[in-house]
Order: C-alpha cells, then structure tokens, then sequence
C-alpha cells in the first residue's frame, strides 16, 4: 500500500470558478422562491424537490434569456 500523501498536492480544476455575484444571490433566491411556490401548488407533497427545482430554474432562466435578449 501506499504511504500518506506526503508533498504530493491537489491538481487543480480546468474549470474555473468565478466568485458569486449579488445577481447570482438574486437568481438563486428566485429560483427557490418559484421552486417553493410548485410545491405549495402540489399541496405539499414530498418527493417532488428536485423536479420543482429544476422547473423553476427552468422558468427563471427562460425569462432571462427572453429579456437578456428583447
């Protein structure tokens, strides 16, 4: 077996991270908002996190792109 990792250091990631923005906050924040409103909307079902998460950011993305854009 190998011994500890000893000098050895991290690779470093190709993708770099830009830091989070105050628009960024703001989509987030939108997004769960919209995300919290479907599952109201399913009367509080559980098991439907991801799927309202995902249809927001759907929603929330697509009305950027359609006033980035206009």
């Amino acid at each position: 077996m190998p011994g500890p990792a000893i000098g050895r250091t991290k690779e470093k990631s190709s993708v770099e991270r830009k830091p989070a923005t105050r628009e960024d906050s703001n989509l987030q924040t939108r997004i769960a908002q919209r995300a919290y409103e479907l599952y109201v909307q399913r009367g509080y079902e559980p098991g439907g996190a991801e799927e309202d998460w995902f249809r927001a950011e759907r929603e929330i993305l697509g009305e950027r792109i359609i006033t980035d854009t206009e």
